[in-house]
């Protein structure tokens, strides 16, 4: 079993679900964990970054 590292304070994450007329849009993971998986985009927002509602 891999031993995991946390780190002392709250990271948060963001994702999005885009739907169009062609359909759901998915984006190939290009690093671990899950590399080469399918997923919905999404990451870690830069420090100071300005969280607002979505209306």
């Amino acid at each position: 079993m891999v031993e995991r590292k946390y780190p002392s304070f709250p990271i948060p994450g963001v994702g999005a679900i885009v739907v169009g007329k062609r359909g759901i849009l998915l984006v190939r993971r290009d690093k671990d964990p899950g590399k080469g998986l399918w997923s919905i985009p999404g990451g870690v927002p830069d420090p100071g970054f300005p969280f607002r509602p979505v209306p």
